[in-house]
């Protein structure tokens, strides 16, 4: 707890510090533009057609965080806030991710622990999602700790739902920063005048208004190094409430590629802790082939599906043969248990009503091409 709270401690004093540098001279000039900053991350988007990137990754999940998260269910349901925090105490795990990139295709997939809130305790978690220009899937493995089966998501999409997640964050921004797919939100940035220092290396400030009032996102730009994303955060009521502060490393391909990052997530007017990390490069490929078969995900047997291609939300599980079980509309909230159930089967009388619906349509075709064959001799025959 006493790591992860100084961390978060030492986070928050090193932005605040960058956020009162005082501004030089260098925009003032007018010499950077946000044309000049995009079309450096063009020339760089369009020498990655792919690339696949391995990640060791360090979770602090934090004291509390479930806690403010259920804090408004357990009022609409009538129960009293939970007495001690939940979780109670910070909890440091190891994951491992991978990223894979092909044009407009995205892969990610990410092993670790997760804490359950109802069984109050971690537990090991497969997740993976695709997304192949039209579909976004995920799958969840397991579903939470106390629901011991596979929990997967698929439904029609722009983009992936993890292009901007902050694990993953500067490897997007960096091969897909200016791509619709992914990232096309440079041009609603400003310049504000400042060059600020961030770890010794001069940075182009950015920043936009977004979301509540006073909300703010800033990006800083490395000028010497392509104009890399070096840090992104969201600041608050003037507290940085989400930040991810990036390192990079040479390449003899593309320029730069980043090498590790640190991310804090706060939420709220209090900015609680809910979410950090730390996640380092262990190895990476720029254009390798990939089989289009990484950007899809077969769900096992079992899995409880929430699907949304069809325009009306709806939740089934996958039978022992692979396919699709009864579907059930997602606002009656299915249990796993009424979504296990087999397929009523058909009583006597919708069998007769199906043999005589086909009986009836087979005389009816039969009476029509009598008609027809009888008309045609008539015909001929005049």
């Amino acid at each position: 707890m006493a790591l992860g709270l100084l961390r978060c401690l030492r986070i928050t004093v090193a932005l605040l510090s960058i956020i009162l540098t005082p501004a030089t001279g260098w925009a003032q000039q007018g010499k950077i533009t946000i044309d000049d900053i995009l079309e450096v991350w063009k020339a760089r988007q369009e020498k990655v057609k792919s690339a696949r990137f391995d990640l060791s990754c360090q979770e602090t999940i934090h004291k509390g965080s479930s806690s403010f998260l259920l804090a408004k269910r357990r009022q609409a349901a009538g129960m009293p806030p939970e007495t001690e925090p939940n979780p109670p105490r910070d909890y440091l795990v190891k994951a491992t991710s991978m990223v894979t990139l092909d044009g407009f295709k995205l892969r990610y997939s990410n092993d670790h622990q997760d804490w359950d809130p109802e069984e109050k305790k971690l537990y090991p978690e497969h997740y993976v999602d695709v997304f192949d220009g039209e579909v976004f899937k995920f799958l969840q493995n397991p579903a939470s700790g106390h629901h011991n089966y596979p929990w997967a998501g698929v439904r029609k999409a722009d983009t992936s739902g993890s292009a901007l997640k902050f694990p993953i964050l500067p490897v997007i921004l960096t091969l897909r920063g200016n791509h619709p797919k992914f990232f096309q939100e440079l041009v609603k940035f400003q310049l504000t005048g400042k060059a600020v220092m961030v770890r010794g290396q001069s940075c182009l400030e950015l920043v936009r208004d977004s979301g509540p009032p006073g909300q703010r996102e800033f990006l800083f730009l490395d000028q010497n190094r392509d104009y890399v994303v070096v840090k992104e955060m969201i600041v608050l009521l003037g507290q940085p409430n989400w930040q991810v502060d990036a390192t990079y490393t040479p390449d003899p391909k593309i320029g730069w590629v980043p090498k590790s990052w640190e991310y804090l997530i706060r939420v709220g007017k209090d900015h609680v802790p809910m979410n950090s990390g730390r996640s380092t490069v262990t190895a990476y490929e720029i254009n390798p082939h990939i089989d289009n078969k990484e950007f899809d995900v077969l769900f096992e047997p079992k899995t409880m599906v929430h699907d949304e291609t069809s325009g009306n939300y709806v939740q089934y599980l996958i039978r022992e043969d692979g396919e699709k079980g009864v579907a059930i509309p997602a606002a009656n909230i299915p249990t796993y248990e009424d979504l296990d159930k087999p397929a009523p089967p058909m009583k006597s009388w919708m069998w007769v009503t199906i043999w005589a619906m086909i009986f009836a349509g087979a005389s009816g075709g039969w009476i029509w091409l009598r008609r027809r064959r009888r008309n045609a001799l008539l015909r001929t025959q005049c």
